[in-house]
């Protein structure tokens, strides 16, 4: 995976292409079958009794040398084609494209790097710039604070789950008490509210018990 700082290398000495905000695009070649010849671009000669595997440039030749002179050419067939650019997947680099050719060339088959723009894409522009403002300190800086901050969220909510298992909530206030506190009947009381009727959520459990 690149890390932020080799995105940002990569922006700053890229080639554009002379494009404000490039997108490279990965693209791979795809072949509709089936096409009326009026609006095909070619055809191969397919074998409809062998999965139509396509012939060979040689065999196709000679069969097209049949063809003309009226010969059969079962259990060969003309299929009509046309060739289409589809997406794959966007990238901010031309490096980074290349990379996942690199990684995925050999489910792709035949793939390019074409050249887009985000223009009018605010979000995209917007995290663009971001990344060329990136520096590595700052950034650094940022990630650490973020997970000492997870950190000291996680350790407040383990505590406090602990307290709760093992104090209660005081069936009075309804609070936690950090400090002490009493079971009576299997009810907590934190210290402030010892001796009075459980009546937690304006109902007097002790009460009811009597």
């Amino acid at each position: 995976m690149m890390s932020l700082e080799e995105i940002r290398k990569n922006l700053l000495t890229q080639d554009n292409r002379i494009a404000a905000d490039p997108m490279f695009v990965v693209e791979r070649r795809v072949r509709d079958w089936g096409m009326d010849p009026d609006y095909a671009e070619a055809y191969a000669w397919v074998d409809a009794e062998d999965d139509h595997a396509e012939a060979g440039e040689n065999e196709a030749d000679a069969l097209d040398a049949k063809d003309a002179r009226g010969e059969p050419t079962a259990p060969w067939t003309r299929a009509w084609y046309r060739d289409r650019w589809e997406f794959v997947t966007a990238c901010f680099t031309e490096a980074g494209a290349q990379a996942c050719i690199d990684a995925h060339g050999h489910n792709l088959g035949e793939a390019r790097i074409y050249i887009h723009s985000w223009w009018r894409n605010d979000e995209w522009i917007t995290v663009r710039a971001a990344l060329l403002s990136y520096e590595s300190v700052c950034g650094a800086r940022v990630i650490e604070e973020f997970e000492h901050a997870i950190a000291e969220r996680d350790a407040t909510i383990r505590q406090q789950a602990c307290q709760v298992a093992i104090l209660g909530q005081c069936v009075v206030c309804g609070l936690l008490d950090h400090q002490d506190g009493v079971r009576r009947d299997d009810q907590f009381f934190c210290t402030g509210c010892e001796g009075k009727p459980a009546v937690l959520g304006g109902h007097d459990h002790t009460r009811e018990r009597r």
